[in-house]
């Protein structure tokens, strides 16, 4: 399938999102406390009523290392993760924001680390798609795999429209756009999470659109609320404010759950397609050759955190699901969004 990408410069300040990140490469480091081969697929088994005691961890500070500025989502999840994790273990864990070279930066900092657990990697599978495209040269498998801190949720993207393209379903656009290859404009960022999903509902409907770099989920906002793009994947938490204003028409969403806040608007699977979604999932990971007993009591002390109700309820206010899993289930879970983020990959080719 023939891609096309517009380099397309917009100056658009019109802040439409609260809590925009600051400079994604500027590292900073705050204390959040009350106080080799198997590419990292060992670890612990089943955790319920594990034997944890032959492990001392943490005995000393943890940095918890995150490919982000402070007051993003991904550092907010941090965050809170830190705290629940000072709280069930008495000791003291800090957040390091590092989002230099999109988090590769720190990926390497935690892949060369000493393996005694005090300095973690918390990302999330949005970055399989840098190992995709080679922009960065290691896999997760790289790194002890130690749990899941998020897991999909309910609310997950929309596909919408400018409300004066004249479509008011997502069957009746994608026959449209089959019919006209590269006369409609999404907006996406380039190499993307949106700009991933796009490729892969074009596979799923067999369209082709011209993709344009609009930036960040704000700007494409802008972009798309103006016109200068007929269509975009967008956060329903970004986008439903537009469309229940009438400025963007939703016409379907991405994963097979319906949208709490948008209700009335069906899943792709409802029109009949293959979902497009690409969940982001939170990971905490360490560098190969970490001891399978603190392994075992790193993902116990997860366990704990992950199923205490006020954690779960902060982290759903969030518009997050908190969700542990097993090392293995973890693993198994990184490895299906890797396969999306590659076909993705391959089609950007």
């Amino acid at each position: 399938m023939k891609k096309q990408m517009l380099a397309l410069t917009m100056a658009v300040s019109l802040g439409m999102l609260a809590g925009c990140s600051p400079n994604p490469d500027t590292a900073s480091t705050t204390a959040a406390q009350t106080t080799k081969e198997d590419g990292g697929n060992k670890g612990a088994e089943e955790n319920t009523g594990e034997d944890t005691s032959a492990s001392t961890w943490p005995g000393s500070t943890v940095q918890l290392y995150v490919p982000a500025s402070a007051g993003g989502g991904t550092d907010m999840i941090a965050r809170l993760f830190a705290q629940g994790m000072s709280d069930a273990t008495g000791g003291s864990f800090v957040v390091v924001n590092d989002g230099t070279g999109g988090g590769t930066v720190a990926m390497e900092t935690i892949r060369n680390a000493k393996p005694d657990g005090l300095n973690l990697y918390l990302g999330h599978t949005g970055q399989c798609g840098m190992m995709a495209t080679g922009q960065y040269d290691h896999s997760y498998h790289d790194f002890q795999m130690l749990g899941t801190i998020t897991v999909e949720g309910v609310e997950s993207n929309a596909i919408c429209v400018n409300k004066d393209v004249p479509f008011d379903t997502f069957q009746e656009f994608v026959e449209e756009v089959k019919a006209n290859p590269g006369k409609y404009l999404t907006g996406v960022q380039s190499n993307g999470n949106r700009h991933f999903m796009q490729l892969l509902l074009q596979d799923a409907t067999g369209t082709e659109f011209t993709i344009v770099d609009c930036g960040g989920v704000a700007d494409t906002i802008t972009n798309l609320v103006g016109g200068m793009v007929d269509m975009a994947i967008l956060p329903i938490n970004n986008a439903s404010q537009y469309v229940e204003s009438g400025d963007l028409k939703a016409l379907a969403i991405t994963g097979n759950n319906k949208s709490l806040l948008l209700p009335d608007v069906p899943t792709m699977k409802e029109c009949g397609f293959e979902s497009c979604e690409i969940p982001s999932i939170s990971v905490l990971v360490g560098p190969q050759g970490m001891s399978q007993d603190d392994v075992t009591k790193i993902n116990a002390v997860m366990k704990e955190v992950l199923e205490n109700p006020d954690i779960v309820e902060k982290y759903n206010q969030m518009a997050m699901t908190a969700g542990y899993h097993t090392v293995e289930e973890a693993v198994a879970i990184v490895d299906e969004m890797q396969e999306k983020y590659n076909k993705a990959a391959e089609m950007m080719n």
